[in-house]
């Protein structure tokens, strides 16, 4: 996985994918991003302390956090890409520089978003508590990670054949609610409430993403988060 990611995405991939996307108000993949991102920066109030875990490009922090926001990554070429666009939001450093001893209590909320669909479940349960010890009192750790249901196996099997990255091979956990909900007991967090996020309107981005984004909305309240491509898991210390 970590090849894979210093390797094989271009430098600010999936920003560019957004920021393109927002910029023509069209792009699926650049909706589904921008959705996962409205939902988060919920949690990302300018009174929190926030670490970005396996940050990307930087683009929650550098368009979504009102926090104070620090962001970590394995990648370099990604590292240099957010502290070049965003460093005037924030700072961003290699996952090796993470010192945990020095960090402890430190953050209200700890957002790790697309990241555990390339992991195996001990590695999960192994950061997951990891982070849990930088979190201070009451913090939230937020998750992302698709929902692994039937239609969502058919849109990877599309997505890998049309899109600029192919995950065949790097998506080697395919969570649905259920196997998360049992993955995340195992953790040392007592309090967890996993929802399903974005449904079939983001594909309305095709045409018109402020229009998508309005349908999500509805669908949401209609269906009251219980269907959804996306799984998000909030985790209170």
């Amino acid at each position: 996985m970590s090849e894979f990611w210093k390797e094989s995405i271009d430098d600010g991939y999936y920003d560019k994918i957004l920021t393109l996307g927002l910029s023509k108000n069209k792009g699926i993949q650049a909706n589904w991003h921008n959705l996962t991102f409205l939902k988060v920066k919920n949690y990302l109030a300018s009174n929190k302390k926030h670490l970005d875990y396996a940050c990307g490009s930087g683009t929650l922090i550098g368009l979504y956090s009102e926090a104070q926001s620090v962001g970590f990554d394995i990648s370099e070429r990604q590292i240099h890409y957010a502290n070049t666009k965003y460093n005037q939001k924030a700072n961003f450093y290699l996952s090796s520089e993470l010192n945990f001893e020095k960090n402890l209590n430190k953050y209200d909320v700890i957002t790790v978003l697309g990241l555990l669909e390339f992991l195996d479940n001990k590695k999960i349960i192994e950061i997951i508590n990891n982070l849990r010890t930088l979190l201070k009192p009451n913090g939230k750790l937020i998750l992302t990670t698709p929902n692994f249901t039937s239609t969502m196996y058919l849109l990877e099997k599309v997505i890998n054949i049309f899109g600029g990255v192919s995950y065949q091979n790097q998506h080697i956990n395919k969570l649905n609610k259920s196997k998360l909900s049992l993955l995340l007991n195992q953790t040392n967090f007592n309090k967890i409430k996993v929802q399903k996020i974005i449904n079939f309107p983001v594909f309305l981005s095709f045409i018109n993403i402020k229009l998508a984004v309005k349908f999500n909305s509805l669908i949401e309240k209609i269906s009251n988060n219980k269907v959804g491509y996306l799984l998000l898991a909030e985790l209170t210390k």
